[in-house]
C-alpha cells in the first residue's frame, strides 16, 4: 500500500509498519506533537519552522512527527489524530446522531399498512 498526499508526502506500509516520507526537496510541510490531549502543529518551510528558528531535525529530536492532514468532509465532522511510529494522520469522524423518536421501523410501518395481518 502506497498513498501519496499533497506536498509530496508518501505513506506506505511495509511488513505491517506504516512509514511516512517527505521528499528530500520538500519545501513546505507540517510536523506535530501531542501536548496532553491537544495536537500542536508546526508549519515548516525550507527546513525551518515558519514562526520560529528551529530546524525540522530539531523538531524531530523534540518528539515532533510528520503530519498528514485530510480535508474536513462536513461541517459537523469531529477531528481526531491517529498516531503511528513515524507520523500522525488526521482522521475525521461523523458525530453520532440520536435516533428520531418519531421514526418508526419497517416492521411497524408494515403493521400499520396491513393492519397487523400477515402478507
Amino acid at each position: 500500500m502506497v498513498n501519496r498526499y499533497s506536498g509530496g508526502l508518501v505513506i506506505e506500509q511495509k511488513d505491517g509498519i506504516l512509514i511516512a516520507r517527505w521528499p528530500k526537496n520538500c519545501k513546505n510541510m507540517k510536523v506535530g506533537k501531542f501536548n496532553g490531549q491537544t495536537m500542536t502543529l508546526v508549519e515548516c518551510e525550507n527546513g525551518k519552522e515558519v514562526s520560529g528558528s528551529r530546524t525540522v531535525e530539531e523538531l524531530y529530536a523534540d518528539g515532533y512527527k510528520d503530519v498528514c492532514e485530510a480535508e474536513k468532509p462536513s461541517e459537523d465532522s469531529v477531528e481526531s489524530w491517529q498516531e503511528f511510529e513515524s507520523c500522525f494522520i488526521q482522521v475525521w469522524n461523523e458525530p453520532e446522531t440520536e435516533p428520531d423518536p418519531d421514526e418508526i421501523s419497517d416492521s411497524e410501518a408494515l403493521d400499520i399498512i396491513t393492519g397487523g395481518t400477515e402478507v
